[in-house]
Order: structure tokens, then C-alpha cells, then sequence
């Protein structure tokens, strides 16, 4: 008996001359170069060379007309990174470090350290049973020594959603103190960005 040719698929590349396109994530679709310059920050020019230097032959991107007409110009599709993504994780969006002063970049560095240390406890205590509310009030009766400075549960859960909705410019609280002021006492106040 004679074996069987066994055929495998390879997605065809436009450089062997097929328009076949590795499959997208759900949801994911092409979107012209100006949109993913817009998500990323990144420079346009530095985004056209990487669509036609190394995507296209992946099958992230291709020129195509835009919906309003007009000559052909570069898609890329919304994985070929990160930063393309709709909705963006925390860790890709923006923080202009030198824009802020040295109080509220401790400010930001010390609630950071201090969320990362809650999941961390929460992941843990999860694998013990623990619910969420009783690991979070565990990892707060127990705070690691540099972060020990008294937190309320409320306080953590605002953080962590600002955190998660603009990044460490959220884990700013928006005061500038000057010479020692105090809060609400003649302080600069500021609006993050």
C-alpha cells in the first residue's frame, strides 16, 4: 500500500506572486497609514518604510484606494503592532517623564510599585481560594515596607482604573506642589495631559 501525498498550506506571499494574507485576529482589519501614525505617534515615513520593507511581504500591509477615493497609498493591518491597537494597553500609551517634576515622578513610580505589588498578591491569594475583595484587603493589612504608606481599598481601585484608562499619566493626581505648600493652599495645580 502506497502512502498518500499529504498537502499543507503555506499562505502565498506577493513575492511568490499570491495575495493570500496570514489570517487576522478577530476584529483586526487594515486601516490607512495617517490612522496608525495617529495611534502610534509614530512618523509617518518610518511607518511607510517598514510597510514596504518588511509588512507587505507578510501580508500586513498593502496599498489600496481610500474610501473616499483618490491614488493608492499604504493599509497596514491593526497586528502588525501593538501600538495600532484600538484600544491600548497601559504600557503603550505615552509618559513624558521629563515634563513632570521629580515629586510626581516618585508620585507615579511609587503607585506603579504598588499596583503591580497588589495583582501580584491577588494572583497569588487567588490560587489560595481568596476572592478578590479578601486578597485585596490582605495586601493591604500587609504592605511591603517602601510602599507602607496607609492606602484605602477605595483609593487603590480608582488608581488601578486610571491606570488603566490613560497609562501612568493616570497615576498622576494633578497637583504641582511648590516650596512645600500644601495641597489646595496656594499650590500650582496642573491638568494631566
Amino acid at each position: 500500500m502506497s502512502a498518500l501525498p499529504i498537502y499543507i498550506a503555506t499562505p502565498s506571499t506577493p513575492e511568490s506572486g499570491g495575495t493570500n494574507v496570514p489570517p487576522a485576529p478577530r476584529g483586526a482589519g487594515f486601516i490607512p497609514l495617517v490612522e496608525a501614525v495617529r495611534r502610534s505617534g509614530m512618523a509617518m515615513q518610518t511607518l511607510a518604510n517598514l510597510c514596504r520593507d518588511k509588512w507587505a511581504a507578510l501580508g500586513l500591509a498593502r496599498k489600496e484606494v481610500s474610501a473616499d477615493g483618490g491614488k493608492p497609498c499604504w493599509h497596514v493591518r491593526e497586528d502588525a503592532d501593538g501600538q495600532f491597537a484600538r484600544g491600548k494597553s497601559p504600557e503603550a500609551m505615552p509618559f513624558e517623564w521629563s515634563k513632570h517634576t521629580e515629586k510626581q515622578r516618585e508620585q507615579v513610580r511609587r503607585r506603579k510599585r504598588l499596583l503591580d505589588a497588589w495583582m501580584e498578591t491577588r494572583a497569588e491569594l487567588f490560587t489560595h481560594g481568596l476572592n478578590t475583595v479578601e486578597a485585596t484587603g490582605s495586601f493591604l493589612k500587609s504592605l511591603p515596607g517602601e510602599l507602607a504608606e496607609p492606602v484605602s481599598e477605595k483609593t487603590l481601585y480608582r488608581w488601578h482604573k486610571a491606570y488603566r484608562e490613560s497609562g501612568l499619566v493616570g497615576l498622576l493626581d494633578g497637583r504641582l506642589e511648590s516650596d512645600g505648600e500644601q495641597d489646595g493652599e496656594g499650590g500650582l495645580f496642573i491638568v494631566p495631559s
